[in-house]
């Protein structure tokens, strides 16, 4: 949305607005740019508040539907991505679109991008070495997504669109690209050895997602609302359904029991507060830290820095941890215990999924470890559990030469 009543001008004197904080040029419907304070740039900006009062939950782009430019076509697009998509798929979007799309060529007609244009910007993401190349495939996907977009509210010719469709994904081995990394996961030692240099309520959130083998959002939004203790007394299980999750479209809501192990962590955590609080919240987190540093200090407190005291975190800190802030608390502690003489290697917190798959595998097998993580296919499962290379390893430890003379 614009951010004030008449359009601002760049060094040239070109008029422009701000749709979702970029920049827009104003156009005439001739497609040429106004200069601002001239009668088209007038006409333009009301013709764009007019069209939008009509329409409050499209885009209409401010030179009208006949000379669309890429940088217009985004704007638009994200204005509806950010309406509709989840906030990891519009986060991808805007790092396309904005960081690839928008330098190579904002300014071209989309009359005009074609599949030429649509290969220069994948040779810049191929050069930036910020992708693999199954990400660069997925980024380009991502784009002729917004085209198709584009079909759909008349801003871009069909025929464009199919044209974009044509360009095929990079096939293993390309020049310049490299593949992901497998993921792995992280021994149950490394994690005992962090956990004493973590506060209390981030060592039961860290434990909390190794037992569930939960993603790191899941635990990080688990909020007191979520968690059912009604049928406690039929089954001695609690229930916690995330809010939202990765598979959700697939497998519908994700129900996860919590046994005794898991209420012991999380029952502290749940005294009075109401259903929308969080259960591991990083205020608690601070609360905790500094009645460790209190426990430790040896001068006497003073009035003032007590006073301050009864405020930190409070307005600072958000009642969710978010995934961001969740990997530093675990890193901090990392580096607190390597400053200890502890030799911790590096992890981060969406390992322990990998390792919860793992010993689920070991313990009941992989199809119990699919429904756990609630993968739609074992397929994918294998990828987090590790359990078929610990009964290899186990193998190798007891195997003989059966083509030795002395075996046997």
């Amino acid at each position: 949305m614009p951010k004030k009543n008449y359009p601002y001008n760049d060094r040239k004197g070109y008029a422009y607005i701000y749709i979702d904080r970029k920049p827009v040029s104003l156009k005439a419907p001739d497609g040429s740019r106004c200069k601002t304070g001239s009668p088209e740039a007038k006409a333009a900006y009301h013709r764009y508040h007019y069209e939008l009062s009509r329409n409050p939950t499209g885009y209409i782009p401010p030179s009208g539907e006949q000379d669309t430019t890429v940088d217009e076509l985004i704007a638009g697009f994200l204005n509806y991505s950010e309406r509709v998509h989840t906030k990891p798929n519009y986060t991808h979007y805007r790092t396309v679109m904005l960081d690839f799309l928008r330098p190579q060529h904002g300014n071209t007609s989309v009359a005009k991008f074609g599949t030429k244009c649509l290969k220069t910007v994948r040779d810049a993401m191929v050069q930036s070495e910020r992708l693999n190349r199954k990400m660069v495939n997925a980024y380009v996907r991502r784009i002729v997504t917004m085209f198709r977009w584009g079909v759909e509210e008349e801003l871009v010719q069909e025929g464009t669109w199919g044209a974009l469709k044509a360009v095929k994904s990079l096939p293993a081995g390309y020049p310049g690209t490299f593949e992901g990394d497998r993921v792995d996961y992280v021994p149950d030692w490394v994690v005992i050895d962090t956990l004493p240099f973590m506060v209390p309520v981030l060592q039961a959130m860290v434990q909390i997602q190794g037992m569930l083998a939960m993603r790191p959002e899941e635990v990080c939004k688990m909020s007191v609302g979520s968690i059912d203790r009604s049928r406690e007394k039929e089954t001695g299980l609690w229930y916690y359904t995330p809010a939202h999750h990765k598979t959700e479209a697939y497998i519908g809501k994700k129900i996860l029991p919590l046994g005794e192990p898991e209420q012991k962590l999380i029952a502290p955590y749940l005294e009075g507060k109401s259903p929308d609080n969080a259960v591991f919240s990083p205020i608690q987190a601070m609360k905790e830290r500094n009645a460790e540093k209190r426990a430790k200090r040896k001068s006497k407190v003073t009035p003032s820095q007590e006073a301050r005291g009864k405020y930190a975190g409070s307005i600072a800190k958000h009642e969710f941890y978010t995934r961001d802030s969740y990997y530093k608390a675990v890193q901090y502690a990392i580096k607190k215990g390597r400053k200890a003489g502890v030799e911790i290697p590096h992890w981060f917190p969406k390992l322990l999924r990998n390792f919860g798959a793992t010993l689920i595998e070991e313990s009941d097998g992989i199809e119990v470890a699919r429904a756990q993580t609630g993968h739609t296919t074992v397929d994918m499962t294998r990828q987090y559990a590790k359990g078929d290379l610990k009964k290899r390893e186990a193998l190798a430890k007891k195997r003989v030469n059966p083509f030795a003379k002395d075996a046997g």
